[in-house]
Order: structure tokens, then C-alpha cells, then sequence
């Protein structure tokens, strides 16, 4: 019986003529441990990556948590600093205030020293 056999296997490409069943039957052995080799190697490189995607993402994740403290902490120093100025206006306000009515009594005393003392 005149049979050509074709199969790819590991990359290679294999031909059979003239094959009796129980040749065919090896070949067919071969390709499906072949097939199942290439099959595992696969699945354990499927595994790994899984194992990089978790860690990629827990990684992430933890990346994400640490960006959102970091963004509520400039938030609360953003609150605290605009608290900050607006408390250093009243202030400045204030000073501006004292330093007025400190004049005003200077120039009040100096008008008093310059009359005399009253009887």
C-alpha cells in the first residue's frame, strides 16, 4: 500500500511512504507525544505568565493604593495650606490695623506733648 504520510512535528517536517499500519501507527505515537510534550510546554509557559499577571497586577494594585494616599494627603495639605493663608490675610489685617491706630496715638501724643500740660 502506497501511503504518503505528512505531519509537522517540533517544527520538522516528516514523510512516510509506503507505510504499513503499524509504522503509521508509530508515527502517529511519536506526533502525539510530540503534540503532548509541546502541549505541556506550553501550559507551564501559560502558568508562568498567569504568575507574572498576578504579580503585575497586585503590584498595580498596590501602585493604585499608594497614588490614592498620596493624592488625599496633597489634598489635605492643599486644604491646610489655603486655611493657612487665609488665616495670614486676618493677620496681616490685624497688624495693619495695630500699626494704624499705634500711629494715630503717636501722633495724638506728640499733638499733646506739643500743647503742654493742661490745667
Amino acid at each position: 500500500m502506497s501511503l504518503i504520510l505528512s505531519t509537522i512535528m517540533g517544527g520538522q517536517r516528516l514523510a512516510a511512504t509506503s507505510t504499513t499500519p503499524a509504522m503509521e501507527l508509530s508515527l502517529n505515537s511519536n506526533v502525539t507525544q510530540a503534540f503532548l510534550d509541546d502541549l505541556f510546554i506550553m501550559t507551564e509557559q501559560l502558568q508562568e505568565l498567569e504568575r507574572q499577571h498576578r504579580a503585575y497586577t497586585t503590584t498595580l494594585e498596590r501602585a493604585a493604593q499608594e497614588l490614592t494616599r498620596l493624592y488625599d494627603a496633597l489634598q489635605s495639605a492643599q486644604q491646610e495650606h489655603m486655611e493657612t493663608m487665609e488665616r495670614n490675610r486676618e493677620l496681616h489685617a490685624a497688624f495693619e490695623s495695630t500699626i494704624q491706630e499705634a500711629t494715630s496715638l503717636k501722633a495724638t501724643i506728640e499733638e499733646n506733648r506739643k500743647e503742654g500740660p493742661s490745667n
